[in-house]
């Protein structure tokens, strides 16, 4: 499987992330693949719409300021200094946004 990186995707205000324990996602809109996340354009960004985005995180590191989810085909930057929460590598998470645009890609 191949391993795509974000560039530039960053973390705005208002975003609260949980942890997933399995089992389907009941509430709202299923969750959106990061591939349609990106095909945003800024006029779509720009309409802060609720998002959910599903995934497993692959990296968490909080004095390096590194933390990525992967959703099964690509994968997100965060910043991890946004969450009061502490991660693990493997563990699922639903983060809950609402859509913007930074004026280069979308952002949440």
């Amino acid at each position: 499987m191949g391993r795509a990186v974000a560039m530039g995707v960053a973390l705005g205000l208002g975003l609260a992330l949980f942890s997933w324990g399995g089992g389907a996602y009941a509430a709202g809109q299923p969750p959106v693949l990061l591939e349609h996340w990106y095909s945003l354009t800024a006029d779509e960004a720009r309409k802060g719409l609720p998002e959910d985005l599903e995934g497993t995180v692959i990296c968490y590191d909080l004095p390096w300021g590194q933390f990525y989810v992967h959703d099964g085909q690509a994968a997100i930057y965060l910043s991890p200094h946004n969450f009061t929460n502490q991660f693990e590598i493997g563990q699922k998470v639903i983060i809950h946004g609402r859509t913007a645009w930074d004026g280069t890609v979308p952002i949440l």
